[in-house]
């Protein structure tokens, strides 16, 4: 089974109005992504309980999930522990923002069509990893979220590249082992 993680949570401080819900083209920005990725697995938005009323009604077909707050890590490396840990089986997840108002779905099903057996992140135009948007096999984001959220019980804190490190790595590369 494959899954569409869509990480709808946060306040919005920086954009100065609720981002989620800004119209692009006549529709909400989340309802856009929701429309991109359709299709592409079972969707599952994940979001904080503040959150979680206004984007009932959005989300569709898709099945709203709330994150997970006893978990270490914070903000949206929270919401992707909290919605892999809550996937059964195996096959493949992707994850994106849910303000992508620009994703499309073909660009969606190429990246898809990158991570059957490693993970997949696209690249910016300066040549960094995109790691808000992530495709992977459940077993390997599973393993990976664990150690990104170990980060953050051990003091530090946890971002969403860390799921890139961990997955690469392990746990060497966010300095949990030796």
């Amino acid at each position: 089974m494959d899954y569409v993680i869509i990480v709808a949570g946060g306040s919005s401080r920086r954009f100065g109005s609720d981002k989620l819900l800004t119209n692009v083209g006549g529709d909400p920005v989340v309802r856009r992504v929701l429309e991109a990725s359709s299709g592409l697995g079972e969707q599952v938005v994940v979001t904080s309980r503040p959150e979680a009323e206004r984007l009932g009604a959005l989300a569709g077909g898709a099945r709203l999930l709330l994150d997970n707050e006893g978990l270490p890590c914070g903000g949206p490396p929270r919401a992707v522990a909290s919605a892999i840990s809550s996937l059964e089986g195996e096959g493949r997840a992707l994850i994106l923002p849910g303000d992508a108002a620009w994703a499309s779905a073909a660009g969606l099903r190429r990246l898809i069509s990158y991570c059957s057996s490693r993970l997949a992140s696209p690249l910016t135009s300066g040549g960094y990893v995109a790691s808000a948007f992530i495709c992977g096999p459940l077993g390997l984001l599973r393993r990976a979220s664990e150690l990104m959220c170990a980060k953050a019980s051990a003091g530090g804190t946890a971002r969403m590249t860390d799921l890139v490190r961990a997955s690469l790595l392990g746990g060497q590369a966010l300095g949990l082992t030796h």
